[in-house]
């Protein structure tokens, strides 16, 4: 990169948000060589002891993390204009990667009286120990936003090689990474205080052996905490071990899923794993009865829901025209609960939304097109015609 451009600092993320490429003055200026120590060699990327540019994970966030952000009115504007998208494809409740300074965001948007989403924020773990004082900053505004819920990270992506596999890469002696925080226990700690005092854990896993280990931890937290309804969701079990399947089920763990991965893992899969079959076999859970929501993971892949339903009925993507394994295809009537009953029930908001019944919220959404009377493969193509927030309509076409 230093030879397109050495003087002004240049960081390209790529688009899964765990590996970056930098120049030497995006480096130099980030401060990252005197932080060095503090990062694992496979986070930043070296040949012959020298720095290449290529950061993942934590040394990706830092070098990012380094860039002066845009005033608060400017950042309103953008989350705006992505709200009101959000409604033109029919959301109007949002599970939230939240960060501590997007939620000045929303205060502004709800005393506004802006706020066109419900939001189940997810703040990191590490802010367990401020919920209370967020929680008191937005008291009287829970039917709008609530904190219930705290996102952690045991791995990283598959398209960087660090999700967290039982064996090696194909052609690599490398079977992916444990986060920081899963390595030096702060993750086991501070999850099991979190689970006991009653709070939702949404645990990123990729890996199929981060998804063993979770599934292991949930054992874990019953004989430690007891059973009750917890509703530990595992974000993306892209991939799951054959023997893992009905632990979901028996655990009543959640799979929290995004079909659209499939856009560029399915080729990823072929060309890195060894047993490809495993990538997104989601269809296995629904026949088994467990608990599966879609999600978009957006802004990694589209927030577009249809595109999500198109992936999942037809698994095409590019190199696999006839579907990526076809035979794990998701019915239609599966991906509607995905996106409607099951993905309130994984916010705890069953009773008040998911269907269609007298009292609950009237989210609801009118579409141009009958999607049982639409092929497979148009249904990303459908569009929304209204959608109503709450009794009240926020989007026509």
């Amino acid at each position: 990169m230093d030879s397109i451009c050495k003087d002004i600092p240049v960081v390209i993320s790529r688009f899964d948000s765990h590996a970056a490429f930098a120049n030497s003055k995006a480096i130099e200026l980030s401060g990252l060589m005197s932080k060095e120590s503090e990062f694992t060699s496979d986070e930043i990327i070296k040949s012959d002891g020298r720095f290449t540019g290529e950061l993942k994970e934590r040394a990706r966030d830092f070098v990012l993390g380094s860039l002066p952000r845009p005033d608060l009115q400017k950042r309103v504007k953008v989350a705006k204009d992505l709200m009101e998208r959000f409604n033109s494809f029919g959301i109007t409740s949002i599970s939230d990667i939240t960060l501590v300074s997007d939620l000045e965001i929303y205060k502004e948007f709800i005393n506004s009286d802006n706020l066109t989403l419900d939001v189940d924020a997810r703040l990191n773990i590490s802010e367990y120990k401020n919920i209370e004082k967020y929680k008191k900053d937005f008291e009287g505004y829970e039917n709008r936003i609530k904190f219930k819920s705290f996102k952690a990270f045991y791995d990283g992506s598959l398209s960087s090689k660090t999700a967290y596999m039982h064996s090696d890469y194909k052609g690599f002696s490398n079977n992916g990474i444990q986060t920081d925080i899963v390595l030096n226990g702060e993750f086991h700690k501070a999850c099991a205080e979190i689970d006991k005092s009653g709070y939702q854990l949404s645990v990123h896993a990729i890996g199929d052996k981060a998804v063993t280990e979770l599934l292991d931890f949930n054992e874990y937290l019953i004989r430690t905490n007891g059973t009750k309804d917890r509703r530990f969701r595992i974000e993306h079990a892209q991939h799951i071990s054959e023997t893992d399947f009905d632990r979901f089920r028996e655990l009543r763990v959640i799979a929290s899923v995004q079909p659209s991965h499939l856009f560029s893992d399915a080729r990823t899969a072929e060309m890195i794993l060894d047993d490809p079959s495993l990538e997104h076999n989601y269809d296995r859970l629904f026949k088994n009865g467990s608990s599966v929501c879609f999600g978009t993971d957006f802004p990694i892949v589209s927030e577009n829901p249809f595109e999500t339903i198109y992936f999942a009925m037809t698994r095409k993507a590019e190199g696999f025209e006839n579907g990526f394994y076809r035979e794990k295809c998701i019915s239609l009537d599966d991906c509607i609960d995905a996106y409607t009953i099951n993905n309130a029930y994984a916010a705890f908001s069953e009773d008040i939304k998911g269907t269609l019944e007298t009292g609950k919220d009237a989210d609801l959404i009118i579409l141009n097109e009958d999607l049982y009377e639409t092929d497979p493969v148009e249904i990303k193509n459908c569009s929304v015609q209204t959608t109503y927030y709450k009794g009240n309509e926020i989007y026509s076409c």
